[in-house]
């Protein structure tokens, strides 16, 4: 008799133990699904950030972190990953970003910049200096801003955030 209990039991771990993995994950966003069993999870991380500007040079950083209005602010981020890929050795990741002021008003919000430019083959499923930039205006008031990037991979929902303070003179 505790031979057949047994065996029972062990009956139903193994099957709900297979239900689990054949779930399928469901993004509310935009409804798309992925087989749990294709996608392997991993932890997004970086070696750091920094504010920059353009000049006649390219993009060179900032330290410390103050912009007259009207300048272009750029937020970089150093070498996020490790994304996950699909099948194809594409990883697929989208950015979020907005700017507030020092008072907690939202100055910009974008949602979902990348769109289709976010799937792609990247070596090492690695970003070396994704970005987003926030171009003040002369109208803007001085004072400190709040700058925020969520990198998210779209494979594994995994996301990374920064979010660092410049100052406007």
């Amino acid at each position: 008799m505790s031979k057949l209990i047994y065996i029972l039991l062990i009956s139903i771990l193994f099957f709900s133990c297979q239900n689990s993995v054949s779930e399928n994950i469901t993004e509310s966003s935009n409804s798309q699904t992925y087989n749990e069993q294709l996608v392997s999870s991993k932890i997004l991380t970086m070696d750091g950030f920094y504010f920059a500007h353009k000049t006649k040079n390219g993009v060179l950083e900032v330290d410390p972190p103050v912009f007259t209005r009207g300048e272009l602010v750029y937020l970089v981020l150093r070498n996020v990953g490790d994304f996950a890929a699909d099948k194809y050795g594409e990883v697929e990741f989208e950015m979020h970003m907005y700017v507030s002021n020092d008072i907690g008003e939202n100055v910009i919000v974008k949602r979902n910049i990348l769109k289709e430019r976010g799937k792609r083959k990247i070596k090492n499923n690695r970003l070396a200096l994704p970005n987003a930039r926030f171009q003040t205006t002369d109208e803007d008031k001085p004072g400190t801003y709040h700058f925020y990037i969520t990198l998210e991979d779209k494979i594994t929902y995994d996301s990374i955030t920064v979010n660092g303070d410049f100052f406007l003179e």
